[in-house]
């Protein structure tokens, strides 16, 4: 399920300072951001975007796009392995440009599809994923490569906790 907003996320405003039970993990939200809670309840910071970008107030996951190209032309094959190294299929690389989004070499990039969109690539045979690369973007696709130029919603995330 993916959520699509046109405007960046703000995280909420809280009043008290919520906790996780002890002995368990997991994601509490504070006035200054996320945090991440151990089982020993002791609890870091997770860096945002905002952190990354000058410390705008609040905690905004990025909602850009990324332009993708069709034909074989603007695709790089390359090999995919087992755990033996032996070849098992190929996927194919774009280097892309996230629009309107700083990318970091600990942003998670996430694409998320139209229901058109999800009609078309099954017909097609077509599967994206995007993985950052030290602060560089490509985009694999698996099955056919596309024939068409298509544009797809993502959502830039840093991944990495302040300690």
């Amino acid at each position: 399920m993916s959520f699509i907003a046109k405007n960046p996320l703000t995280m909420p405003k809280t009043e008290s300072t919520p906790s996780v039970p002890n002995g368990t993990r997991g994601l509490i939200a504070k006035e200054d951001g996320w945090y991440d809670v151990d089982p020993n309840n002791k609890t870091k910071r997770i860096a945002t975007v905002d952190d990354i970008n000058g410390g705008a107030s609040g905690s905004t996951i990025v909602q850009s796009f990324v332009n993708i190209l069709g034909g074989i032309d603007n695709w790089t094959p390359e090999n995919v392995l087992d755990s033996n190294d032996n070849v098992v299929g190929t996927r194919y690389g774009q280097i892309v440009n996230v629009n309107n989004a700083v990318i970091t070499p600990n942003s998670k990039v996430d694409l998320q599809i139209s229901s058109e969109q999800m009609v078309i690539f099954y017909e097609k045979d077509l599967a994206f994923v995007a993985e950052n690369d030290d602060g560089v973007v490509t985009v694999y696709c698996v099955g056919n490569v596309p024939e068409n130029a298509y544009t797809l919603q993502a959502t830039v995330t840093e991944v990495f906790v302040n300690a």
